[in-house]
């Protein structure tokens, strides 16, 4: 297409959402809120910060009070040695007990109709409970029998069964008492 030299050609315009002038304002004033806030942010920290060291100060100042383990210079005398240290050789003991063979001891029947929900160690006593959900009855005594004939265990009780007839598939809720053979 030629053009004329008298007619110029017209503007193409690719603008789809008109040009608003309005949320300039709107900007400008969402950036003063947030450098506003900021700032009173920023003068609260200062405040605080100044408070904390004053008070810190006075405490320093007071004889008797509570202070960072930094400012004792760290010693620290135990009030009751022969109880802390048998509450440390128990803790130690119970740390030390070979949980990973307990636990795959426990976890590793066979029998996948069993699902274990609860397992509660009693380090001291040498035992532990097994609460789990069985698919049937005949899966419960399979998984019984595997912890009987498994050679860590000593004694296994079947304390508690329920099936719970409520639940259309019927399982059977049970709790085990395992006494174990291995204790360090």
């Amino acid at each position: 297409m030629r053009w004329l030299p008298s007619s110029s050609p017209s503007r193409l315009d690719f603008e789809f959402q008109p040009h608003r002038g309005g949320a300039r304002w709107a900007a400008r004033l969402l950036l003063a809120v947030a450098i506003a806030y900021t700032a009173d942010v920023a003068w609260t920290y200062v405040k605080v910060h100044g408070a904390i060291e004053d008070r810190a100060t006075v405490a320093a100042a007071v004889p008797g009070t509570l202070r960072l383990a930094s400012d004792q210079g760290r010693s620290y005398e135990p009030k009751n040695p022969e109880r802390e240290l048998a509450f440390a050789q128990t803790t130690i003991y119970r740390i030390a007990f070979p949980w990973n063979n307990l636990f795959k001891a426990l976890g590793s029947s066979g029998v996948d109709e069993v699902s274990l929900l609860g397992v509660e160690p009693d380090v001291d006593g040498g035992t532990v409970e097994v609460t789990g959900e069985a698919k049937n009855f005949p899966a419960l005594l399979t998984y019984v029998a595997y912890l009987e004939g498994n050679d860590q265990f000593r004694a296994v009780n079947l304390t508690r069964h329920e099936i719970r007839r409520n639940d259309p598939r019927r399982p059977v809720f049970f709790s085990v008492t395992v006494a174990w053979k291995g204790r360090p």
